[in-house]
């Protein structure tokens, strides 16, 4: 039997609020699909709509998924600055423990944003109670990465578990979500084999997005189990993030 590591980034893109408000909606049939799958992940949410939407996270939760925060607000580490990001991030995770009724362990970065110029927030992290960040994406990347980056799960030096996004491309051209590659072992990991990665957004005004798409609920099994068998194409290295 193939494990799967399935992990969605909640997030809310529409222009303005006059736009149709689609994520709720798709979240809970996503959630009916991986219900009938058995597939349980971990769902990164943006914390303004554990703010806005406390009752959709909630549901999020009782299904089993691991909910971690993708931020306070959809903006970029290196756009918020070490002190208000300590802030904004401690009270976004004050709220999302409080909405679940369960510690929060997860971060992930805005955009994978955790780069050089936000190399100060793993310590941030540390300091506010997260065991683990998936927030660097290990290449070259149009908006944010960290080339030369470890492409496999390592511990920064305040001690927190750093889960690389997996990577997928051909040349200079590299995306981290809604590819697949093999996942690494974890630190002080005594797992025999790797899970297969499979990674989306959840997206309230994007198109195409197949997983928000008024004619598809989504990827269905057949169409993950395709993408399990695709190719790992691209590797990092291995060598240290500075300590």
């Amino acid at each position: 039997m193939n494990a799967v590591v399935f992990t969605l980034d909640l997030e809310d893109h529409r222009p303005d609020d006059s736009a149709e408000l689609r994520f709720p909606a798709v979240t809970d049939e996503l959630l009916d699909d991986l219900e009938t799958w058995g597939v349980i992940g971990t769902v990164f949410v943006v914390g303004e709509i554990v703010r806005d939407h406390p009752d959709l996270v909630a549901r999020v939760a009782a299904r089993g998924h691991e909910v971690g925060l993708h931020g306070a607000t959809h903006t970029p580490l290196p756009d918020v600055g070490a002190e208000t990001f300590r802030t904004v991030t401690a009270e976004a995770t004050d709220r999302l423990a409080q909405t679940i009724q369960a510690p929060v362990h997860g971060f992930r970065a805005p955009i994978f944003s955790l780069v050089p110029d936000s190399a100060w927030a793993p310590e941030i992290l540390t300091e506010l109670g997260f065991v683990y960040s998936s927030s660097v994406l290990p290449a070259h990347n149009p908006l944010y990465g960290w080339p030369g980056a470890p492409d496999e799960p390592f511990r920064w030096s305040s001690g927190l578990i750093e889960i690389p996004s997996p990577t997928f491309g051909f040349g200079p051209a590299t995306r981290g979500q809604g590819w697949r590659r093999r996942a690494p072992k974890f630190p002080d990991s005594t797992a025999q084999s790797s899970p297969s990665v499979f990674t989306r957004s959840i997206r309230s005004n994007a198109s195409p997005r197949p997983i928000d798409s008024p004619t598809r609920r989504g990827p269905g099994l057949e169409e993950a189990r395709s993408m399990r068998r695709s190719p790992t194409v691209r590797g990092c290295s291995r060598s240290m993030i500075p300590r």
